[in-house]
């Protein structure tokens, strides 16, 4: 009786020097042919601009000088009425420049630029080291209903790759209140078109895309009006229950 095997040999083919290297080559291409058709898209995703129209304008203060500055003709093109400017506290080492916030900083520089004072307003977030897009969001929403006629459309301007992350944390914290458009700027510190070629362009694109992401996927808005999505402000907490009657 023929005792049962407890090993077989087997043949096992192996690739070559020259079939790693084949193979080698097929994955790189393939690579480079992806990177091709994929990097290019990636920032006009991100930099989406599909503005709605309407009189109010929000401009995110946090942004450079540069892009600030480029906000003046698209005021004076599109003939927005009403600038609303957004930010938290700015850090106490920039005291020294005159404002409390970045929203109060950007409504100095675009009056110096020539627009009227009483058209800009600045409306500053609460200090929070997180969700500040969103919370400067819940501000502009509460100032919009506060007025004697609500806007039914706003645009946000933001700067670049930025812009589909604030476009969706503004829908999220105006929900039906009013259809919020996006304007998003061109960064001045790379070339968009092939931003993966500069330290600047990848940290941008990247870490935008990576908190783009992460705002899909784990961001969930607090219930409107709630201590949690005014940040405890017993004030806005009051006047958003008297609002709701």
């Amino acid at each position: 009786m023929r005792r049962p095997a407890l090993l077989r040999r087997r043949s096992l083919w192996l690739p070559t020097a020259w079939g790693w290297l084949c193979g080698l080559a097929l994955v790189v291409a393939a690579a480079l042919l992806l990177f091709e058709i994929l990097l290019p898209r990636v920032y006009p995703f991100l930099a989406v601009d599909e503005p709605v129209g309407g009189d109010v304008l929000v401009v995110e203060g946090w942004m450079g000088p540069d892009e600030l500055r480029a906000v003046v003709p698209l005021v004076q093109a599109e003939d927005y009425r009403r600038i609303v400017t957004t930010g938290g506290r700015i850090p106490d080492w920039a005291d020294r420049l005159g404002a409390a916030s970045y929203a109060e900083l950007a409504r100095q520089f675009l009056v110096e630029q020539g627009l009227a004072p009483e058209r800009v307003v600045a409306l500053p977030a609460p200090d929070s080291a997180q969700d500040r897009t969103y919370l400067s969001a819940v501000r502009v929403r509460m100032w919009a209903l506060e007025q004697d006629a609500p806007p039914d459309e706003i645009d946000v301007v933001s700067s670049g790759a930025h812009g589909r992350r604030t476009w969706r944390m503004f829908r999220l914290a105006f929900g039906d209140a009013a259809q919020v458009g996006i304007r998003s700027l061109r960064s001045p510190d790379f070339d968009p078109e092939v931003w993966w070629r500069t330290s600047a362009g990848a940290r941008t694109v990247l870490g935008e895309s990576i908190g783009w992401l992460w705002s899909v996927l784990f961001f969930h808005p607090p219930e409107p009006g709630s201590n949690e999505e005014l940040w405890g402000d017993a004030e806005a907490i009051a006047r958003w229950r008297a609002k709701q009657g």
